[in-house]
Order: structure tokens, then sequence, then C-alpha cells
């Protein structure tokens, strides 16, 4: 009898996931919402009207299994808030709701932030309720969370309410010890900077729509502008009013492509550049070398004459070259150009950038999984986020996942590695070439030598493979494999 009633349960499932599947990406709301409550209505009703949780959880967990395959977006945003608000009324079941969440965010990328809250709150209960072994984990989940966050709201354009964000993992991540606190400080620091420069250019340019002739705003808005913003054409505009002739010549110059500037104007905008990067913040510090560095460049392959300004050009171009060096910052190539910003380490940003993909026709027909090199997957799907750590890392069951960025490897040597998840059903790629391979075995481990710099690093997951990878190392002078320092993984905003 018991068994007749599940198989019925099973088959009313199998039936409902195949109208929901097939119900088209235009159909009216009107529609959908006839749809969901032939469907799920009753089970709803039914739910909710006992105390018992054991039902919400398994009703939250067809509700999350039906909207993985479901395409239209109106639909699929009922079944996830739904299977959310069941989840999350169970402490046992916030993953689900978690989960939910991020299929929605996925699926419906305008309401990416939304979803996003939703989890923060979620992982600061987590949080706050753990306590022995597993806090720290917690603590680590929590400022993954409100990274994603901060990453959402300076993507949509409210730095503020990114920086609000940080600030905020900034107490998880460092009372923990958590593994990524550097990353967390470094991020907050680098946004905190920005919204300051914001702050400023807004509080300036108001002051001048009051007064146009304010030449103490002016200069301080074109030092701002070459500075903080390393945008001089900018600054133009600004000079009528700013009173000082040397400047106004400055910033012409620094305007120009670099093939244009004259052997005079590259020396002194090589002087005045390095002036600017003494009392630059540290943010602002090796751009400001950067261009120093270009424009000694410049006045040293035009001007041949072997005397006092060749001399000391010479000199001041190896002080900066020193300097950069020491900040990690590689020699530009000659540039002819607008001048590039300089490729730095803090022009990245922590964590992997992650991006998910449906999965090829290749792939469907292999209810065992098959190798695809990423490559292969087409566009991506929905909005990128932030993995901030690769042990591990997660993306959406039904659809590949790739983990892009860079390792920070902090002295040369040889580095052992290993990647798995669910049936290994991963890849990992180091600088281009694949170092741990599809279904290679879960215990494989592949030493690689590594010159101490930034290495580029793409883990990969697969369809099937419950969407999670893990990728660990064993550094030189380690004993064993372990987790690689949240702090070590970098990406380039988009």
């Amino acid at each position: 009898m018991g068994t007749d009633i599940m198989s019925q349960s099973c088959r009313a499932l199998s039936t409902a996931v195949l109208i929901i599947s097939t119900l088209s990406v235009g159909a009216l709301a009107e529609d959908v919402e006839q749809i969901f409550q032939s469907i799920y209505g009753a089970k709803l009703k039914e739910v909710r009207s006992t105390p018992d949780t054991t039902d919400d959880v398994r009703l939250a967990k067809q509700l999350l299994q039906g909207a993985a395959s479901v395409k239209n977006a109106t639909l699929l945003a009922k079944m996830c808030d739904h299977a959310y608000a069941l989840a999350n009324r169970v402490p046992d079941e916030l993953e689900t709701a978690v989960a939910a969440m991020e299929l929605l965010a996925t699926g419906q990328p305008a309401r990416l932030r939304e979803c996003l809250d939703r989890i923060v709150v979620i992982r600061q209960r987590q949080y706050v309720q753990t306590r022995g072994a597993g806090r720290e984990a917690a603590g680590n989940r929590f400022a993954a969370a409100l990274l994603d966050l901060s990453a959402a709201h300076e993507t949509a354009g409210e730095l503020a309410r990114s920086v609000a964000a940080l600030r905020r993992a900034m107490s998880p991540a460092i009372l923990m010890q958590a593994t990524n606190r550097r990353a967390v400080r470094a991020r907050f620091e680098d946004a905190s900077a920005r919204l300051r420069t914001e702050t400023t250019v807004r509080d300036l340019t108001a002051i001048l729509d009051k007064s146009p002739d304010d030449q103490a705003a002016s200069r301080k808005l074109i030092h701002v502008h070459v500075v903080d913003l390393d945008n001089p054409a900018a600054a133009r505009p600004l000079l009528a009013t700013a009173g000082d002739a040397k400047l106004t010549d400055r910033v012409e110059a620094a305007s120009k492509d670099v093939s244009d500037v004259t052997p005079a104007e590259a020396r002194s905008l090589g002087n005045w550049y390095r002036e600017l990067a003494t009392d630059a913040r540290e943010s602002s510090k090796a751009t400001m070398l950067h261009r120093a560095q270009v424009y000694y460049q410049r006045f040293l392959s035009l001007h041949q004459v072997k005397d006092l300004q060749r001399t000391a050009a010479q000199l001041a171009l190896d002080d900066v070259r020193s300097t950069l060096n020491r900040l990690g910052v590689a020699a530009p190539p000659a540039a002819t150009g607008p001048i590039p910003r300089p490729d730095l380490h803090r022009n990245l940003r922590p964590g992997l950038l992650k991006r998910e993909f449906w999965p090829i026709e290749a792939q469907t027909k292999d209810k065992g999984g098959r190798y695809v090199h990423p490559d292969q997957f087409g566009e991506p799907v929905g909005e990128s986020k932030v993995a901030a750590t690769l042990t591990p890392w997660n993306y959406t069951q039904n659809r590949n996942g790739v983990a892009t960025g860079f390792l920070q490897v902090p002295v040369t040597g040889t580095y052992v590695f290993n990647s798995n998840s669910f049936y290994d059903r991963n890849a990992l790629f180091l600088d281009g070439k694949l170092v741990c391979g599809f279904r290679d075995g879960e215990g494989k481990q592949v030493s690689v030598q590594l010159s101490k710099g930034l290495v580029p690093i793409m883990s990969v997951g697969y369809i099937h493979a419950r969407g999670n990878a893990r990728v660990r190392w064993k550094p030189p002078g380690a004993d064993g494999l372990m987790p690689i320092p949240a702090d070590l993984l970098f990406h380039r905003p988009q």
C-alpha cells in the first residue's frame, strides 16, 4: 500500500516536472499562476496547515528540483520563492533555501541583489548559531556571501552599498581569522578609496557649480582627475579657472598620445608624475610611477645627447623601475598612443570569476558525463559571480561551472594539486594547460613547477557533479594537501 502511494507520488511529480519544463518562455502571467496552483496550490496549503516541517522540506526540494528545468522566468521565480520560504523555516534545511536563491539569481538577474540579500541573512544566522569546530567555516561562508553582495552592488553602480557590505564582511573574516581575511581587507580598502574619490568629485563639482571661478576647488578637482582617476583629459575643462600656467602645460601634455609628446614635455611629465607619486595614496602610487616611467622612456628615446639631462633622466628612470619592481608591477612596453593603466596586482579583485553554462548536446546524451573543453561551452548563463574559495566552490547543478582568475604563487618551487568532485567530474587548468583531468581519479595528485608571481588558473565543474568542485594543493615544504588560501586567488573585474 505504502509502495503504491509512493509510486503514485513519484509519477505525479514526474508529470508536474514535465508540464512546467515545457511551459513556454513567453507564457502569460495568469497562465503561469494557473499552472502553478494546479500543481502545487493544494500541497502548499496542506503543508502550511501542519506544525510538522518534514512535509515543508519535502515540498521545498520538489519545487527546487522542478525549477531547475524551468525556462519560464515567472514560473521559475514563483517556484524558487516558495522553495526558499519553506526551507527557510527549518534550521537544518537552510542550504536548500540558499540553493533556491542561487537558482533564482541566475534565472532572473534583475533580482540578483535581492537573492544575495536573503543569502546573507541565512549565512549570518548560521554564523551566529554555530559553535565549536564549524564556526570558522560558517564565518567564511558569511564573509563570502557579503563579498558576493558587495560585488553585485558595485556592478549596479552603488559603491556606497558595496562598501557597507564589505565593512560587514570584515567582522566575521577577521574575528574568526578566516582564510580570506586579507582578501576581504584589501577589497574593502580599495572600494573605500574609490568611494572617497567619488564623494570628493561630487563635492568639488557642487562647489564649482555655485562658484565657477573658485581656483582652489578647480585645482583640487584637477588633482583628483590626474592622480586618483588617472584621467588628465577629464581635467582639461577646469584649466581655464585654475589660474596655473605650469599646471595647464602639464595637463595638456599628459592628455596627448605618447607619440605626440616632445622631449621637453616628456622630461617634465616624468618629473611631475614622479613627484605626484610621493604623496599619492597607496592605490594611485604605482599608476603615477608607471606614467613617470613611460615619459622617461620617451625622453631617453628622443634625447640621444649624452648630457646632464639624459643622465638625470636615466637615474630617475632606474629609481622608478626599482620602486615599481618592489610593488610587483611589470615594465610597460613602449607606448605610442594613450598610456594604458599598468597591469597592477591591485587592479585585480579577490576571488575567482565564476560563470555558468548550459550543457552542450554531447553532454546531455551521456548520463555518465562527458569531458568537454570549456572553450566549447558557448555563452554564459546569467551574471557572473565571485568564488571566494576553491574548497569548495559551487554552481547550479544542471549546468557547467567555470571559475577563472589568477593564483598568486608565493615562492618558486614544486606544487602538488588535487581536484575532485562527485564522480570526479571536474578539471583544473594552470596557465592554460590541463593539470587535473576529467575523471582522472579523485585521489590523483599532480606535481607542477611554478614560478613566484601570478599564474592563470581555471577550475571547471561539469554537469552530474552535484554543483560543486574542490581544489587543494601542497605548496613547497607542506606535509600534505590543504586548501589554497583565499587571499591568493584573484580575478580581473569585467
